[in-house]
């Protein structure tokens, strides 16, 4: 009864924000559709199966609320601060698009290659080559023995140069995505998409999923927010606009069920049907596994951060980060937990609450400060990071894993030197 009381609370929420704001691209209102979906989805398919506890999600239903709010907050604060800073004349929107110069995609095609080299280099560092794609069983047998190794903990380190190079993996999504919200010609919009390919060709030897995911999400907040700064608004939704999204997410789900095809390490009907059944848990466990968490969850002390922001703690010494990070818990068939354990780990509910109010303030100050000022690569580059941060927390935190924040700073590096600005050019 909890949770259907909580998924029309999300859809009330939504309503709300949606009229005030008049559009589904802003941070808050895919905050508020992906958990309603993901809440929904996970509600039908585990009805019957498992009796949810439920008091998980009206936390989830206030953090939606203030993050909200928090938007509208600080989108109110920049126009004002904006209207006492310029002149009656200078009052309204003036509109000047970012041109996307040649460095920028010179950038793209670097990052995509020192990604693809990346990857190479880790096939290498675990003793196969190029052969072992020349057939399938080569290849399955390759892929199995990867990915076993990989979950028993045997997996074979690799050296400090590959993995700075695998971090381009990471940014040439995040790059691609913003530039393919501006780039007009087939060459460059083909660019932007092959972006995707270092972190495809890790996934085929590897059976990594999270990593294609997280680039999904990389491509897609560079593209939203890329096109907010370029144009002062948000993509069109039209009809082929839906189309796209409809066969990209059927794309996107046959890939990763393709993947969890191979992992077993044969192909045929029988395994598509096991693979399904375990692609919902993979995709949608981690409600379950939030709500199980949280009904046994005690009030105590708080990590002031580090389960939310893991691999800056690590960097500076403070603790290690082990591997699959959560341990599975009796009741739950996954050990993914959403980003959602962390904030309530780090900061008590009070206090994960407040974090989010904070972040939807900062995020709606930088989500202005990028439709009327000119001045606003870093701004971009935090909105960036707090859709990102929102995609990939259905899953994790996204800072528990160095390479994010590497790509990340990757791409702001990337930007200066291609827009030639100064750090006063923010």
């Amino acid at each position: 009864m909890t949770i259907i009381i909580s998924i029309i609370i999300l859809f009330l929420i939504l309503y709300l924000n949606f009229s005030l704001k008049k559009n589904f691209w802003d941070a808050s209102s895919l905050f508020l559709i992906e958990n309603l979906f993901l809440v929904l989805v996970a509600f039908q398919f585990f009805f019957g199966e498992y009796q949810f506890e439920g008091s998980v999600f009206i936390w989830l239903d206030f953090v939606c609320l203030v993050f909200v709010l928090g938007t509208l907050a600080g989108n109110s604060i920049y126009i004002k601060i904006w209207q006492t800073t310029n002149t009656k004349d200078d009052s309204t929107i003036v509109i000047k698009q970012h041109t996307c110069n040649r460095r920028y995609y010179m950038f793209l095609a670097t990052f995509i290659c020192l990604g693809i080299i990346g990857a190479l280099l880790q096939l290498f560092s675990y003793g196969f080559n190029l052969s072992s794609f020349r057939s399938v069983e080569s290849f399955l047998a390759m892929n199995a023995k990867v990915a076993s190794n990989r979950y028993s903990g045997s997996e074979s380190s690799v050296s400090t140069f590959t993995q700075i190079l695998l971090c381009f993996s990471y940014a040439s999504p995040l790059l691609g995505g913003y530039l393919l919200s501006i780039s007009k010609g087939k060459f460059r919009k083909m660019l932007c998409v092959l972006s995707l390919l270092p972190i495809v060709i890790i996934m085929l030897y590897t059976n990594t999923k999270v990593g294609f995911v997280a680039s999904v999400f990389l491509i897609a907040t560079g593209y939203i927010v890329g096109y907010q700064r370029n144009f002062a608004t948000y993509p069109i939704i039209s009809a082929k606009t839906i189309v796209l999204l409809i066969f990209g997410a059927m794309a996107f789900v046959a890939v990763l069920i393709l993947v969890m095809s191979i992992r077993i390490g044969e192909l045929s009907f029988q395994t598509l049907q096991v693979v399904v059944g375990k692609f919902m848990d993979y995709g949608f466990g981690e409600i379950k596994a939030l709500d199980v968490w949280f009904a046994n969850y005690n009030e105590g002390g708080h990590d002031m951060g580090y389960n939310t922001f893991m691999a800056v703690f690590n960097f500076i010494g403070i603790g290690t980060k082990k591997q699959g990070v959560y341990e599975l818990l009796p009741g739950a068939t996954s050990n993914v937990f959403t980003g959602y354990r962390g904030v309530i780990m780090d900061f008590g509910l009070i206090g994960g609450i407040i974090f989010y109010a904070l972040l939807g303030l900062l995020s709606g100050i930088a989500s202005s400060k990028i439709k009327y000022s000119q001045k606003s690569l870093f701004s971009m580059f935090f909105l960036m990071s707090v859709y990102f941060f929102n995609f990939h927390s259905l899953l994790i935190s996204p800072w528990v894993y160095t390479s994010y924040i590497l790509a990340f700073i990757i791409c702001i590096f990337a930007a200066i030197i291609s827009e030639k600005v100064s750090f006063a050019w923010v």
